[in-house]
């Protein structure tokens, strides 16, 4: 389920970022920025432990994303369609699920504010997690969450300065495996056009990743993190993560 708030939270700050120039992401929590309309993101994550306190197999889920509405003069909608189970229909195994049998509809509505000379972009979101489900999901609670983010300059060598995005939320299903309340937030610092470092709390662990951004057209964003999860093994033996984010802007 966190992979799929990740890959949500990526396509949305990657395609916020292509207006905004900062090359900065959070890592595995979800933010106050969301897609602009016309827009439409794919996203694929894979993790090496299924299951943060039991260890397991190795897992993934993917992500559609779809931006509609003006979130700078009046409010943008987000939508998400998450699958969890992402084994193909002909690679079934005895009883587990292949793709498209284990789901969920998630939903942000969030508002953007511009700070003039400065540069500087927030966004304030409320939404909902996993509001629809169906296969493995329905067991898990909906996440109502409030979510505040903001991009800002980091002095640097030289009397240079690196972009970087901060956010800071809490969510009613976030802690002991997204069924407690909590709080997240997160910091995002850009090395350069290029690549990010980042670091979150998310709930009840710690999570320190890199992310990258090459280059490809001014229509379509390509975003790929690596992530380590629970780096001070607080409730699990940590485990690695991988992200890939396609993200199509301008479509409708």
């Amino acid at each position: 389920m966190r992979n799929l708030q990740q890959l949500a939270a990526q396509q949305s700050e990657l395609s916020a970022q292509r207006a905004t120039t900062p090359r900065a992401a959070t890592i595995g929590i979800t933010g106050g920025f969301g897609l602009p309309h016309g827009t439409i993101g794919f996203g694929a994550a894979l993790t090496n432990q299924r299951d943060r306190r039991a260890g397991g197999n190795a897992d993934g889920s993917a992500a559609i994303s779809a931006g509609f509405g003006n979130a700078r003069d009046f409010v943008g909608v987000e939508l998400t369609l998450g699958l969890v189970s992402t084994e193909l229909p002909w690679r079934r195994v005895q009883n587990y699920a292949v793709l498209g049998e284990d789901g969920n509809l998630s939903v942000k509505l969030f508002r953007e504010f511009h700070h003039g000379e400065s540069g500087r972009v927030s966004a304030l979101a409320i939404g909902a997690s996993n509001v629809v489900s169906w296969g493995d999901p329905s067991q898990i609670a909906t996440n109502y969450f409030v979510a505040g983010s903001t991009t800002f300059s980091v002095p640097w060598f030289n009397g240079d300065t690196r972009p970087s995005v901060a956010t800071l939320g809490a969510g009613t299903a976030v802690k002991n495996q997204e069924r407690d309340p909590g709080i997240f937030a997160g910091v995002g610092l850009g090395l350069n056009s290029w690549a990010s470092v980042g670091l979150s709390w998310a709930g009840d662990e710690a999570i320190a990743g890199m992310t990258f951004f090459p280059k490809i057209s001014n229509k379509l964003d390509l975003q790929i993190g690596v992530s380590y999860a629970d780096i001070t093994r607080r409730v699990s033996s940590g485990r690695v993560n991988l992200s890939v984010s396609v993200v199509f802007n301008d479509l409708y």
